[in-house]
């Protein structure tokens, strides 16, 4: 069931992916940000996120043509549970970061960030014609790990990738570590 005027731009079984709207920034999106449970395995959460910083964000987003971002509707219901960002930040070699957040934590463990990563490479590599699809990790977060390498070949040694340790930063002014994957070449 698609939301009331909002048209999927790519659909799963469980999932479908449209493009983010202002309307979506709203109390949910915001609570997302600011639950340390939901943000505990992104690159943010050191301090509260206000409506005016996710505005700015989503603008500044917006306006770039090397990012998108997908609102991750839930197919049973059409409600928004999440989003994917991606952004083409090595436009020479076709490499893309990509991200997600699904922050209803009722969601969790129904295998939807798992669909959502898929149709999201699949765009990257199709549509978008990237090489290569980048993502880093917390440490700690299995789930997107184990996600990248179902769903999308996702090379983990970091030798093999030249992997660099990352930091960003964490909740309550302390870092928070980890490391950048990436998939396979593009498929033929």
């Amino acid at each position: 069931m698609a939301e009331r005027g909002r048209v999927p731009f790519c659909r799963g079984d469980k999932v479908s992916l449209r493009a983010l709207e202002r309307s979506d920034l709203g109390e949910a999106y915001l609570g997302w940000l600011n639950d340390p449970e939901v943000n505990r395995h992104l690159f943010v959460g050191r301090r509260p996120t206000s409506f005016d910083a996710l505005l700015e964000y989503f603008e500044r987003a917006r306006r770039d043509p090397d990012t998108v971002l997908f609102a991750v509707v839930d197919n049973t219901d059409g409600r928004h549970v999440g989003n994917v960002k991606m952004e083409m930040y090595d436009t020479v070699s076709r490499v893309v970061d990509w991200g997600i957040l699904i922050g209803e934590k009722e969601r969790w463990g129904q295998g939807l960030a798992t669909e959502a990563l898929a149709l999201s490479v699949r765009f990257a590599f199709e549509k978008w014609n990237a090489h290569k699809v980048t993502l880093g990790l917390v440490e700690g977060h299995g789930f997107a790990l184990r996600g990248m390498q179902d769903e999308a070949a996702v090379t983990t040694d970091p030798a093999a990738i030249g992997a660099e340790p990352m930091a960003g930063e964490g909740d309550h002014g302390g870092p928070r570590r980890g490391r950048r994957f990436e998939t396979a070449d593009k498929p033929e």
